[in-house]
């Protein structure tokens, strides 16, 4: 790999300082992500004889880092996430003073590899759809009146995203307007 080098101070506007290999960039990225994490409700079944409860959750947070690597319109990336929900309680309860559901969360820590497409929305812009499949370990706590419930279990899990990458920095960067 080459690595374009200028001085600091003596850098013309249309230079720009990236790693190559021969005329092509190396395309590899690192970054840290925030967002938003639209959870499905749940079904719970509080013991082996009772029927099982709905329970509504509230959009969170994510939170995490992606490393990967692009060519012209592919990627594939490692993406290492957390989420965090809240739990409203019981799918169609009304609240009142003698409820028996409290509180509760539910916490996920995600590993997983993901590929997709890009698709060029401009100059400074692209679109990113995409897939991934990797490990999941899932914590759940409610809190009852008397009582509180803890889970937690890994699993397989998937995604699907579609994301917006803005260039503006590089050209903030590279000193352009």
């Amino acid at each position: 790999n080459e690595r374009s080098f200028v001085p600091v101070g003596k850098k013309r506007t249309e230079e720009k300082i990236s790693l190559t290999r021969g005329n092509e960039k190396v395309g590899f990225y690192l970054l840290p992500f925030i967002g938003i994490n639209f959870a499905e409700d749940f079904a719970w079944t509080p013991s082996a004889s009772a029927s099982a409860k709905k329970m509504q959750q509230s959009s969170g947070f994510s939170y995490g880092i992606i490393s990967g690597k692009s060519w012209d319109n592919i990627f594939v990336e490692f993406d290492l996430g957390y989420l965090q929900n809240e739990i409203n309680g019981f799918e169609g309860e009304v609240v009142t003073p003698f409820n028996m559901f409290k509180d509760g969360h539910t916490r996920l820590l995600k590993l997983h590899i993901n590929t997709g497409l890009s698709i060029d929305l401009g100059e400074l812009a692209q679109l990113h759809l995409g897939g991934g499949l990797g490990l999941s370990h899932q914590k759940i706590l409610m809190d009852w009146v008397g009582s509180t419930m803890k889970e937690e279990d890994s699993a397989l899990g998937h995604q699907f995203f579609s994301e917006i990458h803005f260039k503006g920095w590089e050209a903030f960067i590279d000193g352009q307007p």
